[in-house]
């Protein structure tokens, strides 16, 4: 996982392993962003590899 800030947002990196009965096992890139106002989340995206 690798974490980034700028300003009030934060950028996260992760790779995920998934193990799916019948699609089988797949790795997914996932970036969430987060933005921050008086320390609550006031918005949050996802984006995934295809």
């Amino acid at each position: 996982m690798k974490i980034a800030q700028i300003g009030s947002c934060v950028f996260a990196a992760w790779l995920l392993n998934v193990a799916h009965n019948y699609w089988g096992t797949k790795l997914y890139y996932q970036v969430s962003i987060q933005e921050y106002q008086e320390g609550k989340v006031i918005l949050e995206k996802f984006y995934y590899s295809t």
